[in-house]
C-alpha cells in the first residue's frame, strides 16, 4: 500500500501470508457492499464514481498499475465492466494471489517502470501508487505508453505528511505537458473516512497471523496519527492522452 509504511520487501511477505478470504471479511465489516477485500483506501463509492468519469460502460481494455491482488478487477467484474483488465505488480506472490481471485483478467508480474508497454489500453488505473503523494515522472511516463489516443486516466494520491500541496502543483504542471482535461479532485474527507473503517475491520480480525495483524496495526498507527494530526490528504487526479489534433495545436 504505501511504500513509506510497508518497504519492498516486507511488501512480497506480507502478500505471501495475508489471507483473501479475511480481506474480503474487513472489507464487509467495513461497509462495502462488494464484500471483495482491498489493501488500498477506495471504497466501492469512490471507485463507482471513478469508474463513472472514466466513462467504461462499452469495456474498454483497461491496464491496472500496481494491481496488487487483483482488487480492481474483482470489482470490474462484479459490478459487470467485463474482464478487459491487464494487472501488472512487481511482487511475485501478489500476482498469484490476484490470478487465483480474478482468472479472466490477465496478470503479469513486473515493474512498471520496465515493462514495456504499448498504446493499446483506453483507460489507465494507478490506486494509491503515488507514493507519500509523490506523482512520479516515471508514473506518468508510463500511463501516456500505455494509453491509445483519447485514453483517460486516474491516480489516487494518499499522503500523511501536511506536505502534499507543493507537490500536487509539480504534478498538475507535470500532466498539463503531456495531458488535457486534467483535474485535480479532494477526496480527503471521503479516503479518511473510509481509512478509519476500514483499518478497525482489519484489527478487529482475530485470525489473521501475528505478522499480518503486526503489518496492518503499523500501517493504521501511521495513517490514522496522520489524521488525526491533520496531516492526511488524499488526492485523485484524472486526464486523458492528447489526439493528434491537440497535440500539433500545442505545438503551434
Amino acid at each position: 500500500m504505501f511504500e513509506d509504511v510497508v518497504v519492498a520487501a516486507q511488501f512480497r511477505a506480507f502478500h505471501g501470508g495475508v489471507s483473501d478470504a479475511l480481506l474480503d471479511e474487513a472489507a464487509r465489516a467495513a461497509g462495502c457492499g462488494s464484500g471483495i477485500g482491498r489493501l488500498c483506501l477506495v471504497s466501492d463509492e469512490m471507485l463507482a464514481g471513478i469508474c463513472a468519469r472514466l466513462d467504461l460502460r462499452h469495456g474498454p481494455r483497461v491496464v491496472d498499475i500496481g494491481c496488487g491482488r487483483g482488487f480492481l478487477e474483482r470489482w470490474l467484474q462484479h459490478r459487470g465492466y467485463g474482464p478487459r483488465a491487464f494487472g501488472l505488480d512487481r511482487a511475485a506472490e501478489a500476482i498469484d494471489a490476484a490470478r487465483r481471485q480474478c482468472p479472466g483478467a490477465q496478470f503479469v508480474q513486473g515493474d512498471y517502470r520496465t515493462h514495456p508497454f504499448q498504446p493499446e489500453f483506453e483507460a489507465a488505473f494507478a490506486l494509491d501508487v503515488a507514493v507519500s503523494g509523490k506523482f512520479a515522472a516515471s508514473l506518468l511516463a508510463v500511463i501516456r505508453s500505455a494509453l491509445r489516443e483519447g485514453g483517460r486516466f486516474v491516480i489516487t494520491a494518499p499522503s500523511l505528511d501536511g506536505r502534499h500541496e507543493g507537490r500536487l502543483h509539480q504534478a498538475r504542471t507535470a500532466m498539463l505537458e503531456h495531458f488535457s482535461d486534467v483535474e485535480m479532485l479532494d477526496a480527503t474527507a471521503e479516503a479518511a473516512s473510509f481509512a478509519k473503517r476500514l483499518y478497525a475491520s482489519y484489527l478487529r480480525i482475530t485470525a489473521w497471523r501475528p505478522e499480518i495483524r503486526s503489518r496492518f496495526a503499523e500501517q493504521a498507527g501511521a495513517v490514522l496519527r496522520s489524521i488525526d494530526r491533520g496531516d492526511f490528504h488524499y488526492a485523485i487526479a484524472f486526464g486523458a492522452t492528447r489526439s493528434e489534433a491537440q497535440t500539433a495545436h500545442r505545438a503551434v
